[in-house]
This record gives C-alpha cells, sequence and structure tokens, in this order.
C-alpha cells in the first residue's frame, strides 16, 4: 500500500482516540455528544478544526502531534502523495503517543 494511505489510516485511527477521550463532553457550557454538536458550539471552520481545538483544551500534552498528523494526513491526500519512511515512522510515534493519552 502507498504511504499516503497509511499517513491517512493513522491521522484517522488518531482522530478516533480522541473523539472517543474527549466526547461527549460540555464546551462552552453546552454538551456535546459528537464533533458535529462540538463544530456547532466552537463556530468553527469545519470538523477538523473542532477537533483540534478540542484536542488543545483536553489534551494539550498531545495537540501539536494531533496537528501534525492532520497536516501530514492532508499533504499526503492533496499535495505529495510520496511519503518518505522516516516521516511515517514519525508519524506511527505520534500516533503511538496520542493513543496513550487517551487510554
Amino acid at each position: 500500500m502507498k504511504g499516503s494511505f497509511w499517513i491517512g489510516l493513522i491521522f484517522y485511527s488518531a482522530l478516533h482516540f480522541v473523539h472517543g477521550k474527549l466526547l461527549p463532553s460540555t464546551y462552552n457550557g453546552i454538551l456535546c455528544n459528537s464533533i458535529e454538536d462540538a463544530y456547532r458550539v466552537l463556530k468553527c471552520k469545519g470538523k477538523h478544526e473542532a477537533t483540534c481545538q478540542l484536542v488543545q483544551v483536553g489534551l494539550p500534552v498531545v495537540a501539536a502531534y494531533y496537528s501534525f498528523l492532520m497536516n501530514c494526513s492532508f499533504t499526503a491526500r492533496y499535495v505529495d502523495y510520496k511519503v518518505h519512511p522516516e516521516h511515517s515512522k514519525l508519524c506511527q510515534k505520534y500516533l503511538n503517543k496520542i493513543k496513550e493519552a487517551c487510554l
């Protein structure tokens, strides 16, 4: 399989870990059961931006890792489809840190 596929898989795994950890919860005084709820409450441009905000507030220790994975995934998918093996290893390392923070 191509590196860009794996980077996307790693990012979306991280996304599911943080959603599982941070939702449901109360944001701005309103109970958010889903990312759709948080997206509306936080008035973000999109659900990915809402997730980044949730991670910055609820899991600040891994917020930079999450943002890195999101940026790598978007780059691999939309800009440069070639992924260096060392870059893939770094993404796997960051996913493990996010997983540990969420379990």
